[in-house]
């Protein structure tokens, strides 16, 4: 069965240019190993990693690996502090926010947010386009075919129960009425 990803609605957004993200090889590596010894069907999910490596170039981060040794977070997480430095970026989304300490993010300027909410965030500041990426998204689906009512339960489940129900509510209000 198809696995809805937080990443797949992510890229989507960011192909709106509603948020920005960003990876380096290594993060792609282990979420990519994670997701096999989490959820198995290695080869679609190794496909679809490689998909992100061809289709998205422009996302990676490369030339961090010298402000490794500098951090001061977790140590199995300092690559990903350091690439972030590296990018620019003001947050890091993860949801291991206990890894990066405020002292240890604090004199970069980069707040470290759970991917619930940090969508949640992208939702509230641009609620409609959103809406439109979801349904977007629910009806590209085919294996399964999928409702928005059903990717959102979807997301839910995988780790951003507030975004998809506060998506839920947007999208009902956005939603025009359909007469018979």
């Amino acid at each position: 069965m198809y696995v809805i990803s937080i990443l797949d609605t992510t890229i989507r957004i960011a192909q709106r240019d509603l948020c920005a993200i960003r990876w380096t090889a290594q993060i792609l590596e282990e979420a990519q190993r994670n997701l096999i010894a989490n959820r198995g069907d290695e080869e679609r999910i190794r496909s679809r990693f490689r998909a992100l490596r061809e289709n998205f170039e422009e996302y990676e981060i490369t030339g961090y690996e010298v402000l490794v040794h500098s951090m001061t977070c977790d140590q199995k997480d300092r690559h990903v502090l350091a690439a972030a430095i590296r990018g620019g970026a003001s947050q890091i989304v993860t949801s291991n926010v206990r890894d990066f300490p405020q002292e240890s993010v604090v004199d970069y300027d980069i707040e470290i947010v759970t991917p619930d909410d940090f969508l949640t965030n992208v939702l509230h500041a641009h609620p409609a386009e959103v809406a439109a990426v979801l349904r977007e998204q629910a009806h590209a689906l085919k294996r399964p075919e999928m409702t928005v009512d059903e990717l959102l339960a979807t997301l839910a489940r995988h780790g951003v129960p507030n975004f998809a129900a506060e998506a839920e509510t947007v999208i009902k209000a956005t939603t025009p009425v359909q007469r018979d």
